[in-house]
């Protein structure tokens, strides 16, 4: 889920708000995990601590990566910074989530920070499921040392679970700001044609698969639209930029 900025939680009783509507969700579609991109909460912020507070009272884990505030007012500006997932708190694996929190600048991918999450989920007869929630920011200037470094951190927290739980399957949900196939996944757009394309590498590199396109071959879907104005009039942009591969 593409959150686009949880203003809400700021506000008097917003962080239980919050927490209602993101659970009403994950009840709605009978969901075991939630994975949230684009999400405005600062890290180790007041807002953090009371939405991680509520969702810990009613037996989840919000698991967060975002810049601080202070690191917000000083940084350029690119955007997007701010990926989570919730589950259920039985069923996270302890100390599998990472990357480990810390400031950007201390981070292991500090270009990448704040864009990935990931963590091990136990899941019923003993099997695990490894998650991710990833958000591949868009493609300006402001983000080209940021897309190569969310794929590159992707990649390897992928190779570094594997190597110390084996065949462990991986699902990975993101907002990748870009897609495969430009004539069923875009209307009027070129998501396709973007530097350091997440689904590029996710897919054509690491084998991954779409599940969307996997159940619908050839169905023209859209998960993001938007109006422009141009001189010769309106312009309506669609695109599939939200997936879930495994």
């Amino acid at each position: 889920a593409n959150v686009n900025g949880a203003a809400r939680v700021r506000k008097a009783g917003g962080a239980a708000q919050f927490v209602e509507a993101m659970l009403a969700l994950r009840a709605k579609h009978d969901a075991t995990v939630l994975c949230l991109q684009h999400l405005d909460i600062p890290e180790a912020s007041n807002e953090h601590t009371r939405v991680k507070a509520e969702f810990e009272r009613l037996g989840f884990a919000f698991i967060l990566r975002s810049n601080s505030k202070r690191e917000a007012k000083s940084m350029d500006k690119q955007s997007g910074r701010g990926v989570a997932i919730i589950c259920s708190a039985a069923m996270l694996l302890p100390g599998s989530e990472y990357p480990k929190s810390s400031s950007i600048n201390a981070a292991e991918y500090p270009d990448a920070y704040g864009f990935y999450v990931g963590v091990i989920l136990q899941m019923a007869g003993g099997a695990s499921l490894h998650v991710m929630s990833v958000y591949a920011p868009v493609n300006n200037k402001s983000n080209d040392k940021h897309r190569p470094a969310v794929n590159i951190a992707t990649e390897e927290s992928i190779l570094k679970i594997r190597k110390v739980h084996g065949n462990i399957g991986t699902a990975v949900a993101a907002d990748a700001n870009s897609v495969m196939n430009l004539n069923l996944d875009t209307l009027f757009g070129s998501q396709l044609r973007v530097k350091h394309s997440f689904m590029q590498k996710m897919i054509t590199q690491m084998g991954f698969r779409d599940t969307f396109r996997e159940c619908h071959p050839y169905e023209t879907a859209f998960s993001r639209s938007i109006s422009k104005l141009h001189a010769s009039g309106v312009r309506y942009e669609a695109s599939r930029i939200d997936v879930v591969l495994i």
